[in-house]
């Protein structure tokens, strides 16, 4: 009788006779009542429940086994692209992108993780080829040194900018490539003003910005957000960066003026600034921003913090290039999500339809 109670017919022609509102339906006392019960023979009864036991021991294997295979997919596919943005040398690169290559439908259950890669790689040297013709780094670096005042802290800077030793290196660069301190390629603008000043100026907090992507949501203004506390105002072309929960790489880039928290940092950037936040959203930044924080209750870094953190500097016009190449497989990803999301709903759609069909002959 429970299996029956229990059965698909039994539950979807129920509800059709529901009653009351959205929040409060249930099934009448009459349809169970009127509903007609197949009865077979006692014994056949008996052998109905030991094949349904049997069958439903049969589904728990089954569905247990799809899970350890699921689980087993996505270590493979996150140890795949780990080893892809670990490799120690370009031999080693080529070796894991050949794998990679192989058993590529294996990502397509993990495009979250292939763009984490994308960003990786990106700050890597991997994605676009290097051209020995262009101008170094190095004059790059310099010329950046000498556009800033000629203040102490301008000279600190630029004795922090270069002299990043070997190691101390995260990873090998390639070698038009050079390692400089973050405040030797942007400076953050400490700049709080009272918000009562600048009450239809755009408001922009961490929780305005998606995690991980650099995409800024919906935001309101400083009246409408009803803020209170001193705000730094911020500018277009400038980076607007988290310092607290460093681990969700809030950061964006605006083109427009406002105001944004005080638990944020308007960054001036004085390289590509779009190559500039890729790098903050990568992995690479991501873990020498968190590495030192023991603050549990609220995660953040501070301004010295920040300034000391090595940024992986190619030339300015392979910066460009290499900005170009991520929005292209940006793009890749957004399609191939939208297609998966697609096929998901067409299957799930049909699956449906088919039940339909069978439970309502």
């Amino acid at each position: 009788m429970l299996a029956f109670l229990k059965s698909p017919h039994f539950l979807i022609n129920g509800e059709k006779h529901m009653t009351g509102s959205a929040g409060q339906k249930r099934v009448p006392s009459n349809y169970f009542a009127k509903t007609p019960f197949p009865l077979p023979p006692l014994a056949e009864q008996r052998r109905i429940v030991a094949k349904v036991e049997e069958l439903l021991a049969l589904c728990d294997e089954l569905e247990a086994a799809q899970t350890a295979s699921s689980e087993h997919r996505t270590r493979l596919v996150r140890s795949a692209l780990d080893h892809l943005t670990t490799a120690k040398d370009e031999p080693d690169f080529k070796k894991h992108a050949a794998f990679v290559l192989q058993h590529s439908d294996l990502v397509l259950d993990s495009v979250s993780d292939l763009r984490k890669v994308i960003l990786s790689l990106a700050v890597k040297g991997h994605i676009v080829p290097q051209n020995p013709k262009e101008e170094s780094t190095a004059t790059l670096l310099e010329r950046i040194a000498h556009t800033k005042s000629k203040s102490a802290q301008t000279r600190r800077q630029s004795e922090s900018r270069g002299e990043a030793s070997i190691h101390e290196s995260p990873y090998a660069l390639p070698q038009s490539w050079l390692w400089a301190r973050f405040d030797a390629v942007a400076t953050i603008e400490s700049n709080l003003v009272p918000p009562a000043e600048f009450p239809e100026h755009p408001h922009v907090a961490p929780d305005n910005i998606e995690k991980a992507t650099g995409k800024l949501l919906d935001y309101r203004t400083v009246q409408e957000d009803e803020v209170k506390s001193s705000n730094h105002r911020f500018f277009p072309g400038q980076i607007i960066y988290s310092k607290i929960r460093p681990n969700l790489s809030k950061a964006t880039i605006v083109d427009f003026e406002g105001l944004c928290s005080a638990d944020m940092y308007p960054v001036v950037p004085h390289i590509n600034s779009r190559y500039l936040l890729t790098y903050i959203l990568s992995s690479v930044f991501l873990s020498m921003a968190v590495r030192n924080d023991t603050r549990v209750a609220m995660p953040k870094i501070n301004q010295e913090e920040l300034n000391q953190i090595l940024v992986a500097v190619p030339p300015l016009p392979e910066q460009q290039r290499i900005v170009a190449k991520v929005d292209e497989l940006m793009r890749w990803c957004d399609a191939l999500e939208a297609r998966l999301t697609t096929a998901q709903t067409t299957a799930e759609k049909l699956l449906d339809a088919t039940l339909h069909q069978i439970l309502n002959p």
